[in-house]
């Protein structure tokens, strides 16, 4: 009995489906996504796997190959044929976990087990991203979005798609709606729109308002690298991103960004010192004593960084060969951090004030004194550098 040409169709369907599959759990990530665009929706259907099952196996190869932006318009398509899809919420939070929006990332990995409070995957990684940002393994974002009969996801990736299809105005628009309820995520978006539109002001607004409600927030800072290095400040820029990498040492965005930065500035790809000086050269001592400096700093021999840190500051400070005003923010920057890792507070402070009394735009000094403000619980403080 000859088959339908529906039944050889959804044959078809099934065999590019599992070559794919098979493709992708193989590892051939590429060749899996060659598979799956010879599919035809037109033609092709199945009884066996679903539209929604083609867009997650997409996703999920696009991820793979880091392709992020493929990867999330592929999982959100998946959500559009199936708004309590796992796998989507699941491969979405992935998109953003390596975009760096790790609380983001977080409330889908929530959706994801609201959708199935049984699937292990979802429940697991809920617990993975739960540890990451120092909360209890079981902990679930109450949704205030119930209580304002908002759906805050929804509003989250209009405004997300909307800025990835250069619909800068309407995205800002929709994020005005949430940014009562999640300041810091809200203003790193709204810096990341305002700097694709080259509007640098605003998104060094934006960023450093994320950085005053949470000094240690990696894409705030990843955000004013960018936006420094697009001004050609790439010392800045370095110094961005290697605050970035304090936070989180396994950050890629910052690790490439840094690297690509160091190149820029004729420096080894893989030099991770801190660039607290952003406009002055100094000669081969005094930089070798600074780089110790740093690398000691790293290792959290703080009062061993802070007393070579301090010999270069009396050095430039007695020299002619240098102006002490362009150099000293940096300088008590790098001096208020080391007091911060000695928990000497008072003396933190003190440094970062004189970091910004050189230099009143100093991000550095703002986080640094953001810090120790938060420390001591001066919440007011904090909130205002």
């Amino acid at each position: 009995m000859c088959k339908s040409k529906t039944e050889e169709q959804m044959l078809q369907y099934d065999q590019l489906f599992e070559n794919a599959y098979k493709l992708f759990t193989e590892g051939n990530f590429r060749e899996a996504l060659s598979a799956l665009n010879e599919i035809n929706f037109t033609q092709d259907f199945s009884d066996n796997y679903s539209l929604e099952d083609y867009y997650v196996l997409k996703g999920s190869a696009y991820l793979a190959l880091n392709e992020l932006d493929e990867s999330r318009n592929s999982f959100e398509h998946a959500l559009a044929e199936n708004v309590k899809s796992v796998e989507a919420c699941l491969g979405l939070g992935k998109v953003l976990y390596s975009s760096g929006m790790k609380k983001e990332a977080k409330v889908m990995f929530e959706w994801a087990v609201k959708n199935d409070p049984e699937n292990t995957s979802a429940k697991e990684t809920l617990k993975n991203i739960n540890t990451i940002l120092g909360f209890p393994e079981n902990h679930f974002t109450e949704m205030q979005s119930e209580e304002l009969d908002i759906n805050l996801n929804e509003l989250f990736f209009d405004a997300y798609e909307l800025m990835m299809n250069s619909s800068y105005d309407e995205s800002l628009e929709t994020i005005n709606q949430l940014e009562n309820l999640f300041g810091e995520e809200v203003n790193i978006l709204k810096g990341n729109i305002y700097l694709a539109q080259d509007n640098f002001d605003k998104a060094k607004e934006c960023f450093e308002a994320a950085l005053k409600i949470n000094s240690k927030c990696v894409p705030a800072y990843n955000g004013l690298a960018e936006l420094y290095a697009s001004k050609n400040m790439l010392r800045d820029a370095k110094a961005m991103y290697e605050f970035a990498l304090s936070v989180n040492p396994d950050d890629q965005f910052a690790g490439m960004g840094l690297a690509e930065v160091n190149y820029d500035l004729g420096l080894p790809t893989i030099q991770s010192t801190y660039t607290f000086l952003t406009d002055g050269k100094l000669n081969k001592e005094l930089d070798a004593k600074l780089n110790t400096a740093y690398q000691l700093f790293q290792e959290k021999e703080f009062e061993k960084s802070l007393h070579l840190v301090l010999e270069v500051d009396e050095t430039i400070k007695m020299s002619k060969e240098f102006n002490y005003k362009e150099l000293s923010a940096g300088l008590n920057n790098f001096i208020g951090f080391n007091f911060l890792g000695m928990e000497e507070y008072q003396n933190a402070q003190d440094a970062f004030e004189e970091a910004l009394n050189a230099n009143s735009t100093s991000s550095q000094a703002c986080a640094g004194l953001g810090e120790v403000f938060f420390i001591q619980q001066k919440d007011k403080e904090a909130k205002v550098m």
